[in-house]
């Protein structure tokens, strides 16, 4: 049974996510995309105007983090950086500030893997009357990949996903014409 707990620890909630079995997890994910519609349609009687805004332009954030735990009896692995860690994958709903859709693994996780899939659940989640409008993906450099790119053309959903400063972007970038360059749709300069 699931019951919300106030100011539950990240590590707490990531070991309570543990127990989950992979179709409980999936419920889970079905059952908060029931309450978002819920509570989309519970603020459309009370501020129309509010859910109008929630629904005309969704931004699904993804994100990953490591999240330090203690105790060798952990299933977790070791990060990079020698610590004991789960690395959660989260995509949220970012002007209302709820989980959409969320992956739990180790620390040698790579989130490129399962970013398609992610994407795809977290916009499964969402209320009708929310996809409806313009929806938007915005990732860090490290869902850098060409099968979130991708997911996000095939289901008509704007993005922005961050790269990494290597080398071989540089040398792609220093190739383009000073005059090559074209404004950022919606974006002011500065």
């Amino acid at each position: 049974m699931l019951t919300p707990v106030p100011g539950l620890a990240s590590t707490t909630a990531a070991g309570l996510a543990r127990r989950l079995a992979e179709g409980q997890w999936v419920a889970v994910e079905t059952g908060l995309g029931d309450v978002h519609a819920t509570a989309l349609d519970l603020l459309d009687r009370v501020a129309p105007d509010r859910a109008a805004a929630l629904s005309a332009e969704v931004t699904i954030d993804m994100d990953t983090t490591d999240v330090e735990v203690y105790g060798r009896l952990k299933q977790v692995a070791f990060n990079h950086q020698g610590q004991r860690v789960g690395r959660p994958h989260v995509a949220l709903w970012a002007e209302c500030s709820v989980a959409l859709a969320a992956d739990l693994g180790d620390g040698r996780d790579d989130p490129r893997a399962s970013s398609a899939d992610l994407l795809g659940r977290a916009l499964a989640t969402l209320p009708t009357s929310a996809t409806a409008g313009r929806v938007r993906v915005r990732a860090d450099a490290g869902y850098f990949a060409g099968q979130l790119a991708r997911a996000c053309l095939f289901t008509g959903v704007e993005f922005a996903i961050g790269a990494r400063r290597t080398a071989p972007l540089w040398r792609i970038l220093d190739g383009v014409a000073a005059d090559g360059w074209t404004d950022a749709v919606d974006m002011t300069d500065g």
